[in-house]
């Protein structure tokens, strides 16, 4: 009976030890640059393991004032704010099955359910080094913008910052041919102890399609129209908003572009 308990303890730390060494986990964090209109940093702190990752914006920068501008051939006055005045942050919930995120949308929350990622990567030969991690390059059309992502199998999963993801490892930095859009890991950490971190999906049960998604900020800039109409001075015609404007500079992704 003695030497039957002591193989079933020994058994039982053997499976132990080898489930914990097939285990892999972290926390990365990033910086996204965007340059459309102007350059905006965020940064964002992502939590995975083997099954999921979750990414979530840090460091808000709350707007508490805001500075007017003249804009004299307009009769009007621009309002130039810098941060946001709700501080909601923004996340990324990527499981193997589904994938989720929050928008802070001029300063609407909206959570959002997308379908499984579709587009296909194509790998290339060319190595570099992030934070000593050894990456390979990879290319992809996403949402009307070119991407190269450089991904580190000695991290492998297939998870990433933003949208990015199904490569054979952790993608540690990625920007688009223009540098409209680029992200970078300044922060790595990498163990197989505590690999459990908790996400709280009843919230996800509010999420709302990607067309439901589309049409709700389609309504907030029409709002944001109306509300820069009723300002300007009686008798002078309101902002009118073009929607096939080819000189307006276009978001991140582009969803009239077929990919």
């Amino acid at each position: 009976m003695k030497n039957k308990i002591l193989f079933i303890m020994f058994f039982g730390l053997f499976i132990n030890m080898n489930a914990q060494k097939n285990n892999i986990c972290g926390k990365i964090e990033y910086t996204y640059t965007i340059n459309l209109d102007y350059i905006n940093q965020e940064k964002y702190e992502l939590y995975f393991n083997r099954k999921i990752s979750y990414s979530k914006e840090i460091a808000i920068t709350k707007a508490e004032n805001e500075k007017s501008q003249e804009n004299k051939p307009m009769g009007t006055q621009v309002n130039i704010v810098v941060g946001r005045k709700n501080t909601t942050s923004k996340f990324y919930y990527n499981s193997i099955n589904s994938f989720f995120f929050r928008d802070n949308f001029f300063d609407e929350v909206i959570l959002v359910k997308e379908e499984k990622f579709k587009n296909s990567w194509k790998l290339h030969s060319e190595t570099k080094k992030l934070s000593n991690f050894l990456c390979k390059k990879a290319t992809i059309l996403f949402r009307g913008r070119n991407y190269t992502a450089w991904y580190t199998e000695e991290i492998p999963v297939s998870f990433g910052p933003w949208k990015l993801r199904n490569l054979p490892g952790m993608i540690l930095e990625f920007y688009n041919t223009d540098k409209v859009f680029h992200a970078v890991a300044n922060k790595i950490k990498v163990g197989n102890d505590n690999c459990f971190f908790e996400f709280d999906k009843k919230e996800l049960e509010k999420a709302i399609n990607l067309d439901a998604y589309l049409n709700k900020k389609e309504e907030l800039i029409d709002n944001m129209f109306a509300e820069m109409s009723a300002r300007r001075p009686k008798g002078s015609k309101p902002f009118k908003r073009d929607k096939k404007c080819d000189d307006c500079s276009k978001e991140i992704e582009i969803f009239n572009e077929k990919n």
